[in-house]
């Protein structure tokens, strides 16, 4: 959207906004709200669509499996197939490696 007043916040993971508004005095001049309310009309009644907006993936961060887990699922290759077709979230809730052990709090462990 066309942003001629510069009062659209355009950072990358925003489809814009005009900020927080806390009270009638934070919004616009209502001429120009009006001309946006306008402009939008008119590139919804031409269909115009947003960019869609890329997602955010685990899968950027490379997941370390133990070796002696591939190793199993190695000897497993039904089980290393379904492991496979896990999404990173899954893998990283089924890998016994990747799940750390909580300390126990002081009165519960005996100390």
């Amino acid at each position: 959207m066309e942003d001629p007043q510069q009062i659209l916040n355009q950072e990358a993971d925003t489809a814009g906004s005009i900020g927080r508004i806390t009270s009638v005095q934070d919004l616009p001049a209502d001429e120009i709200l009006i001309q946006y309310i306008r402009h939008a009309v008119s590139l919804n009644a031409e269909g115009v669509k947003a960019a869609p907006r890329v997602k955010k993936t685990e899968s950027s961060a490379e997941i370390v499996i133990p070796e002696y887990f591939t190793t199993l699922l190695d000897q497993h290759p039904l089980a290393k197939t379904q492991f496979e077709k896990f999404s990173p979230s899954q893998k990283k809730e089924y890998n016994p490696g990747l799940k750390k052990q909580k300390p126990m709090p002081p009165d519960q462990n005996g100390c």
